[in-house]
């Protein structure tokens, strides 16, 4: 997790992050972030984009989301408001969502079925399954993907 604290006591919150997050905040941006007012999150964000110039992608921008989301948090706290309320306030009264299949073994389709159906029994409507072949794998990847859909 990420704590950024504050010298009025409030503190922002985020993660569970993985340890090459936490490497990366701790090697690049904590040092961004020190002494500065951390409801200047535009200013940060993009001291933050600058610094890592030659990571703009993948866990560089992970570890500026890390910070951005817990700057949001301390923010919330500090206005004693919801982040939704920071942004904006709510559009809708509902939120349709799907489950993330992450994790979930893809190779047995009998278990793929299952599961996929126990989702759904649970309301969600619609599920994210996550491809094991790639365009390395060929054209029997592609099928084994198709296979997955279709189940």
């Amino acid at each position: 997790y990420l704590e950024i604290a504050t010298d009025e006591g409030v503190d922002g919150l985020a993660g569970p992050i993985p340890r090459s997050i936490a490497s990366i905040i701790a090697s690049h941006l904590r040092r961004l972030l020190i002494g500065q007012d951390p409801r200047d999150s535009e200013r940060l964000w993009d001291q933050m984009h600058r610094a890592l110039v030659h990571g703009r992608q993948g866990e560089a921008m992970m570890a500026i989301s890390t910070v951005d989301c817990a700057l949001w948090d301390l923010r919330a706290k500090w206005m004693q408001q919801p982040v939704y309320r920071l942004l904006g306030g709510s559009a809708r009264e509902s939120i349709p969502v799907y489950a993330s299949m992450l994790g979930f073994s893809v190779q047995d389709l009998g278990l793929v079925r299952e599961r996929a159906q126990y989702y759904k029994s649970l309301g969600y409507c619609g599920q994210k399954w996550f491809f094991r072949h790639g365009s390395m794998s060929g054209r029997e990847g592609l099928k084994q993907n198709i296979e997955l859909v279709k189940t």
